[in-house]
């Protein structure tokens, strides 16, 4: 097992620290933010796949179930910003870990069929439930 770089992860603490405070132009902000998010999916991927060799396609239905809770209890419902993101991470890791628990006891395409299904009920869920957004 690799050792964990603690300058790398230093240097890359105070880059995103200088991103998130120097730079002023919103487009620039908007790609580093999506560039965080990505690169969260991506190491989420590399644990799933490389590490254990689950094959998972529903891991994008979690990132929305997080992505909409704290929407709609900011947008909605006025909380802070920053405790929605805790919220959100809670409610999706309760999600995840009650559908995940049965999931998780399939093996080889079963599991991937299962969570490519899960990606899809979460897909029509979202588009369905227009009351709540």
């Amino acid at each position: 097992m690799k050792r964990i770089n603690l300058f790398f992860i230093v240097l890359i603490a105070l880059v995103l620290t200088y991103t998130g405070l120097k730079v002023e132009n919103e487009y620039y902000l908007g790609v580093a933010v999506l560039l965080l998010i990505h690169s969260i999916n991506a190491s989420a991927m590399n644990i799933l796949l490389g590490y254990t060799g689950i094959i998972s396609m529903g891991q994008a239905a979690f990132s929305g179930i997080g992505a909409y809770t704290s929407a709609i209890l900011s947008v909605n419902y006025g909380i802070n910003p920053i405790v929605t993101l805790f919220a959100a991470a809670l409610v999706s890791f309760v999600i995840a870990y009650l559908v995940g628990f049965p999931i998780l006891k399939l093996n080889g395409h079963y599991l991937a069929m299962a969570t490519l299904g899960l990606g899809m009920i979460v897909y029509i869920f979202m588009n369905e439930m227009d009351f709540l957004t």
